[in-house]
């Protein structure tokens, strides 16, 4: 049986994104007419470990801050991560509101290292 292509659904959901909008800073945002957002981007910034556990260390960005009024209750946040030229896994994030989010990693490093944090955010506007 052949494959029809749906035309009226592929138009409806091009059309469910109300806006795409870069912002300052590093974000890149999606709102869609359904009422969900999302935002994506790469936060680059050198880092020193914060704690030392069986010679890995610990490392976290701080609060970085979401785009101002993006979204109206806390967001799922994805992230992957890499810290100097050493494997890292990123951590479990209990900090994470509507308006900032506190990333962790575990690597092989320790001391002043580069990080690269490849974030993903989704959640609700409206």
């Amino acid at each position: 049986m052949a494959t029809k292509l749906n035309l009226k659904a592929l138009l409806a959901n091009l059309l469910a994104c109300a806006s795409v909008d870069d912002t300052d800073d590093f974000w890149s945002i999606r709102k869609y007419a359904n009422g969900e957002a999302e935002c994506w981007g790469t936060y680059t910034t050198t880092l020193s470990h914060y704690a030392i556990w069986n010679n890995f260390g610990s490392y976290h960005t701080g609060a970085i801050a979401l785009p101002s009024g993006l979204f109206t209750s806390r967001p799922c946040v994805t992230y992957g991560v890499s810290v100097g030229d050493g494997f890292a896994v990123a951590g479990t994030n209990m900090s994470i509101n509507e308006n900032t989010i506190d990333l962790f990693a575990m690597t092989s490093k320790t001391g002043s290292q580069t990080t690269v944090w490849d974030i993903h955010v989704k959640g609700y506007w409206k």
